[in-house]
């Protein structure tokens, strides 16, 4: 963890900044990147432990997942702090949640946790991404189009992107590397195993938090990006907002989310190869253009993802990885069954959107548009 990001982090649970920094270890090859350390917040008292460089800013709501190793390894650093460090590991050791959201988080990561946790599935992950093009893919194509292709100018030169379920990241790798881009990228998950995977193998800062209590100061980043994170959380339009709060005025938010597996996706299931989390489910499109609409935000909606396209997808997705033309015959394909038979008969609508907004930098805000087309102008 670079020492920088005390000045871009706050405290989950109250909010205050800057957290108090104590560095116990630094690494061997850069005196700037901490090993080992905590943050304290000045305001509730919390502590948030440094533990393999990645900063574990996660309430009593998620002791479950919280190592308490450091004071007892290390008991010298916290002597300035015995009566309050006390008095957070009684809260950590109660190990109940206080919130609804942090027990679905719990029983989502344990899946995330052995997802990451596999040798061979990491091997697979960083190969795909290896093979991955910008001009080609089920879902890398249409995030390059919508977001990406968006993104890269705004974060050239050292600008902040925090993306938040970042998983293995990789639709960052294959399209939007740090070190190709330059700029500072800040990776935020629950699952510890896929934040070591990509402390490991890409350049940026790691958090382990929820997505729910975002520890990220407000307009500390130039963008954020949510990749297939809002579906699997308990409340999907607050942490859009949560996530928006994080974006500088004149920033940008990039969502791709699943919008529907009802109907026809109930049919094809067992088709499709795979398993999913415990709280894989859909987002309410509806719900997230309410919310970007007040924030008085712009942008494009790309609506996509029909069970033509997503049988289609599984059974040619690796060669779609590699094959512009065959993407976009497949993606052709997508959109002609949207907007025709779609249109009438809502079981073959499109099941998925990806967004690209803007936050407003004035004090008169523009809302959300899709395509050409105004859904809401403010005055």
């Amino acid at each position: 963890m670079r020492e920088a990001l005390r000045e871009l982090v706050c405290c989950p649970r109250c909010g205050r900044f800057p957290l108090e920094l104590t560095v116990i270890e630094r690494s061997a090859t850069d005196a700037a990147d901490v090993e080992a350390g905590f943050f304290r917040c000045p305001g509730c008292a919390r502590f948030y432990f440094v533990l393999e460089g990645i900063a574990r800013l996660l309430t009593e709501d998620f002791a479950a997942l919280v190592d308490t190793s450091l004071p007892d390894r290390h008991p010298g650093a916290f002597a300035a702090h015995g009566d309050e460090l006390s008095e957070f590991l009684g809260r950590l050791a109660v190990r109940k949640p206080e919130a609804s959201a942090a027990t679905w988080g719990l029983e989502d990561v344990a899946f995330w946790e052995d997802e990451y946790g596999r040798e061979a599935r990491q091997e697979a992950m960083l190969a795909q991404v290896e093979r991955s093009r910008p001009d080609a893919g089920n879902r890398m194509y249409p995030r390059e189009v919508t977001i990406f292709r968006r993104l890269r100018p705004r974060l050239a030169g050292g600008g902040v992107l925090v993306d938040l379920g970042c998983g293995a990241a990789q639709a960052v790798r294959a399209l939007c590397h740090p070190r190709d881009v330059g700029y500072h990228y800040i990776g935020c998950d629950l699952s510890l195993n896929a934040l070591r995977l990509n402390r490991r193998t890409l350049e940026g800062d790691y958090i382990q938090c929820s997505a729910e209590q975002p520890p990220l100061r407000p307009g500390s980043a130039d963008a954020v990006i949510m990749l297939g994170t809002l579906h699997h959380l308990s409340d999907p339009t607050r942490a859009l907002g949560l996530a928006l709060d994080i974006v500088r005025p004149g920033g940008a938010i990039g969502v791709h989310e699943v919008t529907g597996r009802s109907g026809l996706g109930r049919w094809l299931g067992p088709l499709l190869p795979g398993t999913e989390s415990p709280h894989d489910d859909a987002v309410d499109l509806k719900q997230l253009r309410a919310r970007l609409r007040e924030e008085g935000t712009r942008g494009v909606v790309r609506r996509g993802g029909t069970p033509a396209r997503t049988l289609l997808a599984s059974r040619l997705g690796e060669r779609m990885r590699t094959s512009p033309a065959l993407t976009r015959a497949v993606l052709g394909l997508d959109a002609l069954c949207m907007n025709t038979i779609g249109r009438v008969a809502p079981l073959f609508g499109p099941r998925e959107a990806v967004i690209f907004a803007e936050k407003p930098t004035g004090a008169t805000p523009v809302s959300l548009w899709d395509g050409a087309r105004i859904l809401q102008r403010d005055r």
